[in-house]
This record gives C-alpha cells, sequence and structure tokens, in this order.
C-alpha cells in the first residue's frame, strides 16, 4: 500500500489467477493467502480521488472488500504470527471499512513484523492519523530502508499532509538524489522556502564531495552539471557534463543539454556537434534538429570536428 500497483484488468486477472492457483495447492500456506488477497484489493484500488489521494470504492465494491478482510482473518488463523497480514487487514478494516479494531490490528502487526516495510509504512500512517508525528519518523525511515520505493510517499505525507517538511529533509538523510526531490517538492511552496533552500545547498555540497572524486558517477556528474546550469555556471557545466559522458556516451538528455550551453558560450560549432550526435543517437529527436536549423545560419556556425568524449 502507498506503492504504484497500475496494471491493466488482463494482468490482475492473470496475477490472481496464478495466486488463487497456488493458494488452492497450499492450502495451509499464509504468505499464498496473505497475496492472493493483496492482489485482489490491489485489482479493485486502482481509481483515487485526485485531491486527496483516497482510494475510491464504489457501493458495489464494498461486499467484495468485506469478503477480502473475512478471508485475510481467515488466514490469520494458519500464523498467528505473521504480522503482515494483521497490518493489511488492519489498513483495509481502518480506512476502507471504518471499523475501529484496525487501529489494534495495525499495531499488533508492527510489533509482530517490524523489519516488513508495508507494516512500518501502514504503522507510520497511523501515527500520522494520530498526530504522533515524531514517532513516525522511525517507522518510515524503516520502511524506506527496507524498501526505497516507499520515500516518495512518504515525503507527500511530511509535506502536504503532516506540515513538516523538515522531517521530509532529515528522512532523505545524505542521499543526493533524495535531498533534491525534496528540494523540488518544496520549490513552489514560499512558506518553505527556506527549508527547501537548505536542502537544495546540503545537495549540492554532497555533489560536490562526489564529483571531486576521480571515479566520480556519470550520475552525480551530471546532476552537479544541472545544478551549475540552472545557476548560468555554464563552463562548470560544460566541464562536468563532459566528464559525465565520457562515462555514459549515449546519455542524449545530458548530450543536449551540454550542446546547449555550448550555445549560449558561443561555441556554435562545438554546438551543432553536440546535437548531430544526439540525432545519431536518436534519429527523431526533434530538439536536436531545431538547435542544428538555428545555430546553422549563425557567422561561424561551420564545424571543426572534435574528439568524442
Amino acid at each position: 500500500m502507498g506503492q504504484d500497483r497500475q496494471a491493466s484488468d488482463s494482468e490482475y486477472a492473470n496475477l490472481i489467477s496464478n495466486a488463487a492457483a497456488a493458494a488452492d495447492f497450499q492450502p495451509d500456506n499464509i504468505k499464498y493467502q496473505h497475496w492472493l488477497n493483496v492482489y485482489r484489493w490491489y485489482s479493485i484500488s486502482r481509481s483515487t480521488d485526485p485531491n486527496t489521494g483516497s482510494v475510491i470504492i464504489p457501493e458495489q465494491g464494498m461486499e467484495f472488500v468485506r469478503r477480502i478482510v473475512d478471508e485475510l482473518h481467515d488466514a490469520r488463523l494458519l500464523c498467528p504470527t505473521y504480522g503482515a497480514t494483521y497490518c493489511f487487514v488492519g489498513q483495509l478494516e481502518k480506512s476502507t471499512l471504518d471499523e475501529p479494531n484496525g487501529t489494534e490490528l495495525i499495531r499488533k502487526g508492527y510489533q509482530l513484523a517490524p523489519c516488513d516495510p508495508t507494516a512500518c509504512y501502514v504503522a507510520g500512517l497511523l501515527d500520522i492519523e494520530e498526530d504522533q508525528i515524531d514517532a513516525s519518523f522511525e517507522k518510515f525511515s524503516r520502511a524506506i530502508a527496507l524498501d526505497g520505493r516507499f520515500f516518495q510517499s512518504v515525503v507527500n505525507i511530511y509535506v502536504n499532509h503532516a506540515g513538516r517538511p523538515d522531517l521530509a529533509v532529515a528522512i532523505a538523510g545524505d542521499n543526493s538524489g533524495r535531498l533534491s526531490y525534496v528540494a523540488n517538492t518544496l520549490a513552489d511552496m514560499e512558506e518553505h522556502e527556506d527549508i527547501a533552500e537548505k536542502a537544495r545547498a546540503r545537495v549540492i555540497e554532497l555533489l560536490k564531495q562526489k564529483c571531486s572524486d576521480p571515479d566520480a558517477p556519470a550520475s552525480a556528474l551530471a546532476s552537479l552539471a544541472n545544478f551549475y546550469r540552472r545557476e548560468k555556471n555554464n563552463q562548470a557545466a560544460i566541464e562536468l557534463y563532459r566528464r559525465a559522458l565520457v562515462l555514459d556516451y549515449a546519455q542524449v538528455q545530458w548530450r543536449f543539454a551540454l550542446a546547449g550551453l555550448l550555445r549560449d558560450t558561443g561555441k556554435i560549432p562545438e554546438a551543432i556537434l553536440e546535437a548531430r550526435r544526439c540525432l545519431r543517437l536518436s534519429p527523431q529527436f526533434k530538439a536536436a534538429e531545431r538547435l542544428i536549423a538555428e545555430l546553422s545560419v549563425l557567422p561561424g556556425s561551420a564545424p571543426k570536428e572534435i574528439p568524442a568524449p
């Protein structure tokens, strides 16, 4: 729960059919029973309210939800210590069926399965709903450590629901990609401008540390280049993009950004060459075609071939 689970009707039908076959083959296997009903829930909960993100279940679908809940309770008898099922059925009861028993089931599930990422995430959600914001941090941190796909959802909760962007920054730690995501999430929120700026500054600091290493990864070099490009530090950005492209030649978007920087610094022939390389890598890249057409009419645009990075 909390992760992208979009798939077609036929894909879900095939998944549920296979899960049901496994559950029939081993009816005492708690994992098979658990995941069969998880997949059933996923298949009916794909519609959400665009304003709140809440799952929309039509009235005629509520009976199916109750069936799923009943089967999960039956499954709990197979293994009373399998915490994931407690958390899942508790979340369904609390959030979808509005039954108070769900809260205690979520807590018990987390106690039984503190190393299950979904159990940690659901327990963190419960803390948020009960206004125990600080208590949620440990649970969400553990969920993300176990499954990084929960990160963006947790940031959204802290920023848009809990009003705690400081915890969104804290949970990103010293991961420059995650800090960048938080900074971008806060970018258009004037009330959080200071926190967003501190997050960006920390990202740049971390990227500079990484890029000072001769063996810095291409992604770090390109990320720092992008920051410099936004700050109009064009020469530094050009050097970093070139280093990144030595390591990953086929990255068309990095190469196109480099072409734009070369144009902005008056290096027209080099810009045209980079745009042509973009087209060799991606023949349908219209922006590169337009850039070549724009630059080819300028004085001194005749390119002199330079070594490929």
